[in-house]
C-alpha cells in the first residue's frame, strides 16, 4: 500500500479528507458569492462574511467538525444536526426550571454558534478567535465544552429520530459553453404638458404642469441604426396620439452617435420628419458622445438591474426580448411618488422595416453641427451650436437669432437621397417599355457581350 500510495494510485484516508474537505470549500465559497450577488449591495461586500464562510462554512463544519465531534462524544452523527436544536426546545419546554436549565443548555441558532462553544472565549476587546483555538491546538479548548443533555445522549430504540436533510435550488454557470441571448433596449425620456384625462391635473400657460416619462423601446434587433431609431419616433408618436397629445414642434437631444442619430442617413431621416409624423417642425440637438452619465442610462440600468434581480430571486424567467418586455410591462410600470418620473412606458418591437428609401448622400462638416432643424419635405436648417437662449430661437425663428456670434449662423442643407435606393415595385411583363426610356442625360452605360475579340 506505501508504494501505491508514493506512485499516487491509492491515495491515503488523510488525503481522501483534504480532497472532500477542498470541494466542500469550493461549496462555501459559491454560496457565498451567489448570496453577495443576489444582494447587490455594499454591505453583503465586507470582508467579514467570506471570511466567516472560510472559517466555519456549513459544507465544512458538517463534513469534518460534526464527524469529529460525534466520534469524540460517541454519539451519531444526526444528534448535531439543526433537528437536534428541535430537540432540545422540545425538552426545555416540558422542564419546569426553563431559564435555568436554559442557561446551561443554550439552544443555539445555528451550527456557527454550536462550534464556537467549543472554542476559548475570545477576550474582551476582540473580535476574532486565536489562531491556535482554530486550528485546534489550544489545550482548553474542544468538544469537551459542549455541554448535552442527558435525553439527548440517548441512543436507545425510543429515541427521536432525526434524519439530514439538504435543499437547494439548482444552479447552472452561463460560460462559454451556452449562447446568451441579448435584448435592445432604447430609452428616451419625454417631458410633456400634463393632460387632464391622463394625469389627473391640467397644464396651462398661467400654470404649467411638465411630465416626465421614461420611455422603453424593447427588440429582438440588435442592429441600432437609423432604422430603428425611425421606429421609436414612431412608437412615441403612437403613444403621444393614444393619450391625446397634439404635438406641433418636437424637441429632440441626442447624444453623438454616428450610426444612430448623426449620420447623413439620420440626417435625411429627420428632413422627413414632417411627411412620416405630422409635426410642424422637428428640431434635434445634438449632445457630445457619452457613456453612462445622462439620465436615460440610470433609467435603462434600473429596468435591466430589476430584471437581473428578478431572476436571481427566481421571481421571473426571462429568456427572450418578448419575456423581458413583458416582465418590465407588468411589473415596473409604476413608480413611487418619489420617483424622478411619472410613470414607465414599455414598447415591443418585433421587426424593424428597413425595407425603406432613406439612404442620403454625404452632408458636409456634420460633425460640427450640433441642431438641425426639418423646415420641410428634404431641406434642413443647420447650425454648428443650439440656442434656446433668445426670444426668436424660442418661437421657431432660428434665422433671426440674436445669438449668432455664439452659436453660427443658420444654413440650408438640401438632402439628396442615393442612387438606386428607392422602393421600386415589380414590373409586370405586360408593360412595355424601352431601354431609352431608362437613361437620362449624365447616366453611365455599360455594356457587355460574350462576343470573341471583343473588349467587354
Amino acid at each position: 500500500m506505501a508504494k501505491l500510495r508514493q506512485m499516487n494510485i491509492v491515495k491515503s484516508p488523510d488525503e481522501i479528507e483534504n480532497d472532500e474537505i477542498a470541494k466542500h470549500v469550493l461549496v462555501d465559497v459559491k454560496k457565498v458569492l451567489t448570496h453577495t450577488k443576489a444582494q447587490r449591495s455594499k454591505d453583503s461586500l465586507v470582508t467579514k462574511h467570506i471570511i466567516l464562510a472560510a472559517v466555519s462554512g456549513e459544507s465544512v463544519t458538517e463534513n469534518r467538525c460534526k464527524k469529529k465531534l460525534a466520534s469524540k462524544l460517541e454519539v451519531p452523527i444526526r444528534r448535531l444536526s439543526g433537528e437536534c436544536m428541535k430537540q432540545r426546545k422540545l425538552i426545555l419546554e416540558s422542564t419546569h426550571d426553563r431559564a435555568i436549565v436554559e442557561a446551561r443548555y443554550p439552544i443555539f441558532k445555528s451550527q456557527a454558534d454550536m462550534f464556537a462553544e467549543t472554542l476559548c472565549p475570545k477576550g474582551t476587546n476582540k473580535e476574532h478567535y486565536k489562531t491556535e483555538c482554530l486550528n485546534r491546538k489550544c489545550q482548553n479548548c474542544g468538544v469537551a465544552n459542549l455541554l448535552l443533555m442527558p435525553e439527548e445522549n440517548d441512543t436507545t430504540d425510543e429515541a427521536i429520530e432525526v434524519t439530514w436533510e439538504k435543499c437547494s435550488a439548482r444552479e447552472e454557470i452561463q460560460s462559454s459553453y451556452f449562447q446568451r441571448t441579448e435584448v435592445s433596449l432604447h430609452v428616451s425620456i419625454i417631458y410633456r404638458h400634463a393632460v387632464l384625462e391622463y394625469d389627473g391635473k391640467d397644464s396651462t400657460t398661467e400654470n404649467p404642469n411638465i411630465i416626465k416619462e421614461h420611455f422603453f423601446v424593447v427588440s429582438n434587433d440588435d442592429k441600432h441604426d437609423h432604422h430603428f431609431v425611425h421606429e421609436v419616433q414612431n412608437q412615441i408618436k403612437e403613444y403621444l396620439n393614444s393619450i391625446s397629445y397634439n404635438v406641433s414642434t418636437m424637441h429632440e437631444y441626442t447624444d453623438g452617435c454616428q450610426c444612430q442619430y448623426k449620420s447623413r442617413h439620420c440626417m435625411g431621416d429627420v428632413s422627413n420628419g414632417q411627411q412620416d409624423f405630422g409635426y410642424d417642425r422637428l428640431i434635434r440637438n445634438y449632445f457630445e458622445t457619452s457613456h453612462a452619465k445622462g439620465p436615460q442610462d440610470a433609467a435603462g440600468g434600473y429596468v435591466k438591474r430589476q430584471a437581473d434581480l428578478a431572476i436571481l430571486r427566481r421571481k421571473a424567467t426571462i429568456q427572450t426580448a418578448h419575456d423581458f418586455y413583458k416582465f418590465a410591462n407588468e411589473n415596473l410600470q409604476e413608480t413611487r411618488d418619489s420617483s424622478v418620473c411619472l410613470r414607465r412606458v414599455f414598447r415591443f418591437i418585433d421587426n424593424i422595416d428597413r425595407n425603406r428609401d432613406r439612404y442620403f448622400k454625404s452632408i458636409p462638416q456634420n460633425r460640427n453641427i450640433h441642431q438641425i432643424i426639418s423646415e420641410r419635405e428634404g431641406l434642413l436648417s443647420v447650425r454648428n451650436l443650439s440656442c434656446y437662449s433668445c426670444d426668436s430661437c424660442l418661437l421657431n425663428m432660428a434665422h433671426s437669432c440674436q445669438h449668432t456670434e455664439l452659436v453660427g449662423l443658420v444654413k440650408n442643407i438640401q438632402t439628396e437621397k442615393e442612387r438606386g435606393c428607392a422602393i421600386v415595385e415589380d414590373i409586370s411583363p405586360d408593360d412595355d417599355f424601352e431601354v431609352v426610356d431608362m437613361i437620362r442625360k449624365g447616366s453611365l452605360v455599360a455594356s457587355y457581350t460574350d462576343d470573341e475579340g471583343e473588349d467587354f
